[in-house]
């Protein structure tokens, strides 16, 4: 494969992948208890109306997120392009690595506001 091909896939796999669990989690939130999918953490999991509020809120979060950091990426490849290659795959990462931890914290906080 053609290293273009995968520097392209891998700066839009983590906005892609954001953007499609924020969308599974708002249209079929899973279960309490399935075990492999969903925002678990002992606040969510502590009462159901708790794990409800926390998948409908990190699904939200996740898709918004999602969608800004594929705009983003998108925007930086085709105004940088190769000539700044390496700074947008560092900003590509960045981003990314935001959009992965920042809906899990603010979900977090939520909890705690909302339900102790």
């Amino acid at each position: 494969m053609d290293q273009n091909w995968v520097i392209f896939f891998m700066n839009y796999i983590i906005p892609i992948t954001a953007t499609l669990i924020g969308f599974w989690l708002l249209v079929k939130p899973p279960k309490p208890g399935n075990g492999w999918f969903g925002h678990y953490s002992a606040r969510s999991m502590s009462s159901k109306e708790a794990w409800k509020y926390a998948q409908k809120s990190y699904g939200k979060k996740s898709l918004l997120m999602g969608v800004v950091a594929l705009a983003v990426s998108i925007l930086l490849n085709v105004a940088f392009g190769v000539s700044a290659r390496t700074a947008v795959n560092f900003i590509n990462l960045a981003v990314g690595v935001v959009v992965l931890a920042a809906p899990y914290m603010m979900v977090e906080k939520e909890l705690k506001r909302r339900f102790g």
